[in-house]
């Protein structure tokens, strides 16, 4: 029988793949828990490695809330990529240089490294990165809405909703949305038609995709604000 079966293995970039699913759902500590199973040795690219690498450190930050280390960490990762206008995973790391100032309540810092992913994101592969260029956009829309500058993180949501919808997919469809919807809320009242159009379009995403950690957080808005699908 040994002759005849062959192993069923995972080649590094399904297992990848993987935890890029477990993240989209923030899912940090399924993420870790597979990237532990991954001999890092064992990958044929370099991509491969920056990937993992970005990966555990993105995982380690939310589960951690160490955001120094990851600072640290994230700039290890733009060290050791040469050329840094090429890789996806530079430019990730930058995204998530950003993301981790915001969390530590430094937005001037941050809006430094969003900037630089925004003038980066147009020499982005889309057809090759699409979901990690939904991802940073996602980032970019919900960094402007929490600095109050609507306009702009609607120009990159609808960038974004825009890009889902050429390429037939509804990654972050629920973030997106949802943020798109406070945005006009903030602006225009929580009882805007429009508003809670996209704030329930945000919540069915979240429930469709299985995302707990976004249905909470935004079940509870709804809640507060009385916002139901009788819209």
């Amino acid at each position: 029988m040994d002759d005849i079966m062959i192993e069923d293995e995972q080649t590094p970039e399904q297992l990848l793949t993987q935890a890029d699913q477990l993240t989209e759902v923030f899912d940090y500590q399924g993420t870790a828990d597979l990237l532990n199973k991954i001999d890092r040795e064992s990958f044929f690219t370099n991509e491969d490695k920056f990937h993992y690498s970005f990966l555990k450190i993105n995982a380690t930050m939310w589960l951690t809330h160490d955001f120094d280390t990851s600072i640290f960490d994230f700039n290890r990762i733009l060290d050791e990529i040469t050329d840094k206008k090429q890789s996806i995973y530079a430019l990730l790391a930058v995204c998530q240089l950003g993301t981790a100032y915001l969390s530590k309540e430094q937005p001037k810092q941050a809006a430094y490294y969003f900037d630089q992913v925004a003038s980066l994101l147009d020499g982005i592969d889309t057809e090759k990165y699409l979901y990690w260029t939904l991802f940073m956009l996602d980032n970019l829309t919900n960094f402007w809405s929490k600095q109050r500058q609507f306009d702009k993180s609607n120009s990159y949501g609808h960038q974004a909703l825009a890009l889902a919808r050429d390429h037939q997919t509804v990654l972050f469809m629920e973030t997106l949305n949802f943020t798109l919807g406070e945005n006009i809320a903030y602006t225009k009242g929580w009882d805007d038609k429009e508003a809670r159009q996209y704030l329930i379009q945000g919540w069915s995403f979240a429930h469709f995709a299985g995302n707990q950690v976004a249905l909470n957080i935004m079940s509870q808005l709804m809640r507060e604000h009385h916002i139901t699908g009788d819209w």
